[in-house]
């Protein structure tokens, strides 16, 4: 089940990765709703930092969702291994998205 925390709740544990929802500022349109962050975030030291580069988070109000509660609302066939796919390199990826 996902379970979405108020900023003013923190992560029992170091290192918890999570998905943040930011809500509409005066700038958005009327009918612009809650939007996600582009990357995950991690909390750490007390600080909710982004995975990648490590900056720290920015906004004064936000909700939070555990990676781990997300990935667990997939159905269970996603929780299956596959076969990784051929690595056809980016030159044919994008041929094959112009095709």
């Amino acid at each position: 089940m996902t379970i979405w925390h108020p900023h003013t709740e923190t992560p029992a544990e170091d290192l918890t990765t999570a998905i943040i929802a930011l809500p509409p500022t005066e700038r958005d349109d009327e009918d612009q709703g809650p939007m996600l962050l582009g990357c995950i975030h991690v909390w750490k030291d007390g600080r909710r930092l982004s995975e990648e580069g490590e900056q720290p988070l920015i906004a004064g109000v936000y909700w939070w969702c555990a990676e781990q509660y997300l990935l667990d609302d997939l159905p269970d066939a996603a929780h299956e291994r596959v076969p990784a796919a051929p690595d056809t390199g980016l030159v044919d990826a994008r041929e094959a998205c112009n095709g």
